[in-house]
């Protein structure tokens, strides 16, 4: 049986059911359920193959059944692996569900105001009301929110060449989208936050950690191209995701990196 088990490892079976359901998760559980299936069959056959015509187990060594016991040791540890892996994205699929953010709203004038978390939702507002309005200036008051979403963000002000301005605070993944924009305006008492990322879910697992250093290395890889100085991105990679390390609008402004609003 160690055969159909590495079978299983490296045909892609997660692609095949993707293919045929929607649900991801539900692909991935399902995935779960014939691999465990395949792994206690296969350990039944060989535990089996260990009892004698009498009944009783007999262990007598045999190179073929320690090799099978070597892979069957080697597939169980996998197995746990994937149902951390399943409880890791469920848990993470349930955050991004409930972390739809907050919209851009319209003013007038062709004046976009955000007010809250970057989500799910962010995105697809501030592209309807610029195929709308033909926003020139979008506003961010914002304590941040999802790294993805806000790169995405980030891109279409970039390629549409909207101006950002912030006059309070522009905090963690927020300061991706405002150093985007055509020319970012601040008040010099505005308050731009840096600090680590961190994951939606089980923060404490090594998946979480790991999930935490790879939106790290996005946002201040990010950063670093838009000209945030070093100094500023030291301070940020020192400071924990529960912290958060402040620059003012005046001191972007010294950079070069904004221009001055009353």
């Amino acid at each position: 049986m160690a055969p159909i088990m590495l079978g299983m490892v490296f045909f892609p079976i997660d692609s095949l059911l993707n293919d045929v359901m929607e649900n991801f998760l539900l692909a991935n559980l399902l995935e779960l359920l014939i691999f465990w299936f395949v792994l206690l069959l296969s350990l039944t056959i060989l535990i089996c193959s260990f009892i004698d015509e009498k009944g009783f187990f007999n262990f007598e060594q045999n190179l073929i059944k320690l090799i099978s016991c070597f892979f069957h040791t080697c597939f169980i540890g996998y197995g746990i692996s994937l149902v951390l892996d399943l409880s890791f994205e469920y848990t993470e699929s349930l955050s991004f569900e409930e972390y739809q953010g907050s919209s851009v709203v319209y003013r007038e004038k062709n004046w976009g105001y955000f007010n809250g978390i970057i989500g799910t939702s962010t995105f697809s507002s501030l592209e309807s009301i610029h195929d709308t309005y033909g926003l020139k200036v979008l506003e961010l008051d914002s304590q941040g929110g999802l790294i993805g979403d806000a790169v995405k963000i980030a891109e279409f002000i970039k390629s549409n060449k909207i101006f950002t301005a912030v006059s309070e605070r522009c905090e963690s993944a927020c300061v991706l989208i405002a150093i985007s924009g055509r020319k970012l305006f601040v008040k010099p008492s505005a308050q731009f936050g840096f600090h680590n990322a961190s994951s939606l879910s089980q923060t404490q697992s090594e998946r979480g950690k790991l999930s935490s250093q790879v939106g790290s290395e996005i946002m201040f890889d990010f950063l670093k191209n838009k000209g945030i100085p070093d100094i500023i991105l030291k301070r940020a990679k020192e400071t924990p995701a529960s912290s958060m390390f402040y620059v003012s609008g005046a001191d972007l402004i010294r950079y070069g990196l904004a221009e001055r609003i009353e």
